[in-house]
Order: C-alpha cells, then sequence, then structure tokens
C-alpha cells in the first residue's frame, strides 16, 4: 500500500475489507485510469465504490503516476532497468510490478524501458498447501502443470517446492520472471522451502545448466515453458537424472497436443504426471491428474 499514491490507497481502503482482500491486480495508467481486478476489472468511482462506468472515477496525474514509479524503482529507475526492460519490477513482500512504456531496442534486443505508460501491481498471496491434494502424485516425478492464466499454476509451483524441500528434497528453481520465490535483494519474499536454491531472473536454459553444474537438485522448478529452448533445457535436466516440474498454458492435455505446443515433449511422453487447473471453483481447481 505504501508504494501507492495517497488517492488510491484510501480509495482502496475505502472500500473494506472484503474487497480489498481479494483484489489481485492495481493497475493505474499514466494520466488515465485507476482500475481493480477482483473477479471481474473494476474502477474506482470518486465517491469509493467500485463500478465498470468509465464516468466520474478515480485517475491519476502525471506527477503522481510518476512518483509512484519512482517509489516502485526505489528512487532509481536507471538502477532498475536490468528488471524493466524485461517488464516488470519486484516489490519487498514478492509483489510484482507489470510496467508498459517505450522500448529501446538494440542488436534485436531490449536494453531499456523509457516513458512509462501504465503500471499493473500484482499482488502476491501465498496459500500454503494448496497442493497438498496432488503433492503424492508428483512426488519425485516428472510433472506439468496445465490452465490457462491466473488459475494458479505459479502458487501450485510454489507450493510443490516447499512441499518437497521440506522433506528434505534438494529443489531448484529457476524463477525467471520473478514470480515464484520472488526474491527481493538474495532472499525468496515466499516460501519455497528450506532447502530450495533460486535463480532470479535467469533465462531457463542458462539457469538449469547452471544449477546441474553447481547445486546438484533432485528436482527442478520452472514456470510457463513452451519454447524450442525450453524444450532443449528439459531434456538436459532428465538426461541429467534430475526430475523436472513446470508449468504450461492451456486447457489440457489435448490443447497442448493440437496447438504443436511442446509437441516433441509430449510425444515422448515425458512427463509421468500432468495437473490440469481452472477457476471453476475458484482458481487452483483441480480438474484432472493424468
Amino acid at each position: 500500500m505504501e508504494y501507492l499514491p495517497p488517492s488510491v490507497r484510501d480509495a482502496i481502503k475505502n472500500l473494506g475489507s472484503e474487497a480489498s482482500d481479494v483484489i489481485s491486480e492495481i493497475r493505474l495508467k499514466n494520466e488515465g485510469t485507476v482500475s481493480v481486478c477482483l473477479d471481474k476489472l473494476y474502477f474506482i468511482s470518486t465517491d469509493g465504490a467500485l463500478t465498470q462506468s468509465a464516468t466520474n472515477i478515480l485517475t491519476t496525474d502525471r506527477g503522481t503516476f510518476f512518483e509512484t514509479v519512482d517509489k516502485m524503482s526505489r528512487r532509481s529507475i536507471y538502477a532498475a532497468q536490468n528488471e524493466l526492460r524485461h517488464g516488470f519490477l519486484t516489490l519487498e513482500g514478492g509483489h510484482r510490478v507489470g510496467v508498459c512504456g517505450k522500448t529501446v531496442v538494440e542488436n534485436g534486443k531490449i536494453i531499456q524501458l523509457s516513458d512509462i505508460s501504465s503500471l499493473n501491481l500484482r499482488i502476491a498471496r501465498e496459500i500454503k498447501g494448496c497442493a497438498d491434494e496432488i503433492i503424492d502424485a508428483v512426488m519425485l516425478k516428472n510433472t506439468l502443470i496445465i490452465s490457462p492464466p491466473a488459475c494458479g499454476k505459479t502458487t501450485f509451483l510454489r507450493d510443490i517446492a516447499r512441499n518437497l524441500s521440506e522433506r528434505m528434497i534438494k529443489v531448484g528453481i529457476i524463477d525467471e520472471r520473478g514470480e515464484i520465490a520472488s526474491s527481493y535483494k538474495g532472499r525468496p519474499q515466499l516460501d519455497v522451502g528450506t532447502n530450495t536454491d533460486v535463480y532470479t531472473n535467469c533465462p531457463k536454459s542458462e539457469g538449469i545448466t547452471m544449477l546441474l553444474r553447481s547445486m546438484a537438485p533432485q528436482v527442478i522448478v520452472t514456470d510457463e515453458i513452451g519454447t524450442p529452448e525450453d524444450e532443449a533445457a528439459i531434456f538436459s535436466t532428465i538426461n541429467a537424472g534430475v526430475k523436472i516440474v513446470c508449468s504450461a498454458h492451456g486447457y489440457d492435455r489435448d490443447d497442448l497436443h493440437r496447438r504443436g505446443l511442446l509437441k516433441s515433449i509430449m510425444d515422448k511422453n515425458i512427463f509421468e504426471t500432468i495437473v490440469v487447473l481452472s477457476r471453476r471453483n475458484g482458481p487452483g481447481t483441480v480438474e484432472r491428474v493424468y
């Protein structure tokens, strides 16, 4: 809350705990609207109510918006560029801020983000024990978690890592987007277990190689696979005798096959357990375990 403009902070407090406790995103536009995501996306009206009408709603001015950016970048937008060029900032407590703006590209790679236009504060919440019902099915097995966005994949991965780690299994996490452990100044802000080692903001392919060479993990956990490089990294993990637990966007196993996503891995039946999640009864609903 301390990062938000006073007007936004006060408005959210005035919504009451029934609403504020379930807000998953707070979205700010430069000289534009303020919106919050609960079950749906809402504006906040000037009289402090949730609304989907774009009249008489809370907005931010340019000065307030960039003061917020300054706070979130710890008063140094230049020092934060390593994160910003990937489109996000990580706040203490494990919260992640998505950032949009103008990219500066050099040799085909983004080296800087400037002229920031919007922020999306994604509120991190641990749900310890959410993976308890499937932990026996994934214990020391190559596992894939499948779901559409916002259905709890990352939360499940975190809890699986914690479960395995607390059972004295050596776990390595490649936290490419900083969402699993949400490390801040070298310390995970979310509980991934006492026997877990984390690479943050590291490409999966490179991070997996580094873990295999340096930390001798028994299980490697990573999020949102889907590129040829990710496939190669997974094969490297399995060939080294190490188990992989990862996630992918999709509706079910057949959906991944239809879209050709991870086709070679799916065709080779590398995953010993596949868990499908949905939001049918809220985020993290276990629809099926293959």
